[in-house]
């Protein structure tokens, strides 16, 4: 064995492990830096163009931008996404925070985008209307229906939370009759429209206040 070339090739090794290192981070510091610009270029993109920019303008596949929005969403630092590998953060991301709609039959995840549109047109937020649907579903309700039923009245009345008004639920009930029948694709494409359409914060926040008088 030459021994003189052993300490020239672990030398080599070294700074090749430590490029790759370098590389990795690098990588994984710029795939979040690419969902965060992604997050904030989708909310500038007019209603049923984000796909078509997204090809145009960044000859990025919808699937790689959801991939580094996820990542940049959920506050992974780069080491991190580093040492797994983007596939494999993601799928750790899906692991601590998994979603509560995985695997529900189609009728059951039409009524939630359904709520969620419902609570969009009170005045609630894309994103506050997804944390409520959530919410909910991560902390036992079947289902929004479940919510506003007598069951619910008396799960609430049990965990001591305050009760919905009468006429919150019959605008849920009068609602769900009426948009029952529509598609999921013509949905989210009203979810969509009603957020772009979000006012400011400020003026939310007052709305809000002013419907402090029951629980919805």
């Amino acid at each position: 064995m030459n021994s003189n070339r052993l300490p020239v090739l672990a030398g080599e090794i070294r700074k090749a492990h430590a490029d790759v290192q370098d590389a990795a981070k690098t990588a994984a510091q710029r795939a979040i830096d690419a969902g965060h610009a992604l997050i904030e270029a989708k909310e500038l993109v007019d209603h049923g163009q984000w796909l078509p920019w997204l090809r145009e303008n960044c000859a990025l596949a919808d699937r790689t931008a959801r991939l580094y929005m996820q990542i940049a969403r959920s506050g992974v630092n780069s080491a991190t996404v580093a040492d797994l590998g983007l596939q494999a953060a993601a799928k750790v991301i899906t692991l601590t925070y998994p979603d509560p709609f995985s695997g529900k039959p189609a009728e059951e995840l039409l009524e939630w985008c359904l709520y969620a549109v419902f609570v969009m047109r009170l005045g609630v937020r894309n994103e506050d209307a997804t944390h409520r649907c959530e919410w909910l579903a991560r902390n036992g309700w079947d289902s929004p229906t479940q919510w506003y039923s007598e069951e619910g009245d008396r799960l609430r009345k049990a965990w001591r939370m305050p009760p919905i008004p009468a006429e919150a639920k019959a605008e849920w009930f009068a609602f769900l009759a009426e948009n029952c029948g529509r598609s999921k694709e013509d949905v989210d494409a009203e979810a969509e429209r009603l957020t772009a359409a979000e006012p400011p914060w400020e003026p939310l926040r007052r709305r809000r206040g002013r419907r402090r008088g029951g629980a919805s």
